[in-house]
């Protein structure tokens, strides 16, 4: 009988070690979609069986001066399958992260994220309701760059 292609790599498994420190991880993963020209984040929440840690301090000497006091987390979850991408944006306990690197090591069953935190991150804010507005005794609308009364832009 054939092996499983993760026995075949070669690689050592890191399944027995690394089930020790397995925590339940709910995130929610901000996806951002365009409708009607307006911008909206879709949620979705995920629960991820795997590790949350600060990166250590080898791996923070590593990156550029401007970035080294940023807060980053190191997120290895199990699994098969990469989860998220670069980019992407995951919020924790209301606070929202981004990707900055995945490192794929699907063949010993995890992959690794190193996340920062998202200080520039803003929601979009939802379309508002275009005012109605009377004029001279006449109704009208204000789209945001014309007044329009009767059919007619004033």
């Amino acid at each position: 009988m054939p092996k499983p292609l993760n026995q075949q790599s070669g690689m050592p498994q890191m399944s027995a070690a690394f089930s020790g420190w397995l925590i339940a991880i709910n995130l929610i993963k901000i996806i951002q979609q365009i409708t009607d020209g307006f911008v909206y984040d879709v949620e979705e929440t995920l629960s991820l069986s795997g590790t949350w840690q600060p990166l250590s301090m080898e791996e923070i000497a590593l990156k550029p001066d401007g970035q080294r006091s940023w807060e980053w987390i190191d997120l290895h979850v199990k699994g098969n399958s990469v989860v998220f991408q670069t980019n992407d944006r995951l919020k924790r306990d209301g606070v929202t992260y981004k990707v900055m690197a995945v490192k794929d090591w699907r063949l010993n069953n995890y992959t690794e994220y190193h996340l920062v935190r998202d200080y520039d991150y803003v929601p979009p804010s939802p379309p508002q309701p275009i005012p109605n507005f009377v004029f001279n005794g006449m109704d009208g609308v204000y789209d945001g760059f014309y007044k329009i009364i009767d059919g007619y832009e004033v």
